[in-house]
């Protein structure tokens, strides 16, 4: 995956979740089920750090010449995703309302620490210049 693109991700990423924390906390706030402002905060935070995350694998992919890194990066786009994007709908719409797509959220969060394990072993192939 090229570098722009994994900061391309990463940007849209980091605005979703700026915007989702802005509307969470002003807007959305009387319109979340019990519990939710809380579950509302975790995803964009979750989110939010995966964008940063994701800039990093940006900068070692340009010092490592295999696709650890990109897949790196697609794990976390993907991961943040699916795990923020199901909390901010549980948020909004309360416990059960993933219905038969109640497991998006544990496929989310094993595909951040996917990420991180992939970004971890990439690290071992920096090349010092």
């Amino acid at each position: 995956m090229e570098t722009r693109f994994i900061v391309l991700l990463a940007a849209i990423h980091g605005l979703i979740a700026t915007g989702a924390s802005a509307l969470g906390s002003h807007f959305l706030a009387r319109y979340l089920v019990a519990g939710g402002a809380g579950l509302f905060s975790q995803a964009a935070t979750y989110q939010f750090f995966h964008a940063l995350a994701m800039l990093g694998t940006a900068f070692v992919a340009y010092r490592v010449d295999d696709g650890m890194p990109g897949r790196a990066a697609f794990a976390f786009f993907f991961g943040a995703l699916l795990f923020s994007g199901s909390l901010y709908i549980r948020a909004l719409m309360g416990p059960g309302s993933l219905g038969p797509f109640h497991w998006l959220t544990p496929i989310g969060g094993l595909c951040l620490m996917a990420g991180w394990v992939m970004l971890a072993l990439a690290a071992l192939k920096i090349k010092e210049r």
